[in-house]
């Protein structure tokens, strides 16, 4: 299990949200984020927060150049950066803060499938309502399938065709 929460004061409300071993686009734009943020400044899609299950923590990915997320006071003008507990987001003029992480290391042990001698390896989608897998030769910046970033993809071994 991974979680970690975000918690920020909109029009004088506090609030909260949590995000789960997967990813969450977060912005202003409600058909394409996940967590819909209402500040003017916020851009449609300003960043992407996932749990990369190999290094077994949280990264937040700038989805916007020309409107640089600030974490922990670094301007994240491209890639990503790994979130700590009381990590400091500024997203144009609205501030969220990361009050937990918590994460409970998962074993996974996909079946091995075998093409001639090899194992075909891929990328799952980190979207567990989709949750399928591309094949390297077709990977792009996100599943094909539902739209999801990859950037929190796990390798995983290919079923077989």
């Amino acid at each position: 299990m991974a979680e970690l929460t975000l918690e920020w004061v909109e029009s004088g409300v506090k609030k909260s949200s949590k995000v789960e071993l997967a990813i969450a686009r977060i912005g202003r734009d409600p058909a394409r984020c996940d967590l819909v943020l209402s500040h003017p400044t916020v851009s449609g899609l300003h960043v992407v927060i996932y749990f990369d299950p190999q290094k077994q923590s949280f990264w937040i990915r700038n989805m916007r150049e020309s409107n640089p997320p600030i974490v922990d006071g670094h301007r994240l003008e491209q890639g990503e950066i790994e979130l700590q507990n009381n990590s400091a987001i500024a997203l144009g003029q609205q501030l969220l803060q990361v009050t937990q992480i918590q994460i409970s290391p998962i074993e996974i042990n996909p079946p091995i499938t075998i093409h001639g001698n090899n194992p075909v390896y891929g990328l799952q989608c980190p979207n567990f309502k989709c949750a399928k897998i591309s094949s390297y030769e077709k990977i792009t910046l996100v599943c094909p399938w539902c739209g999801t970033s990859l950037a929190g993809a796990a390798s995983s071994i290919l079923p077989p065709h």
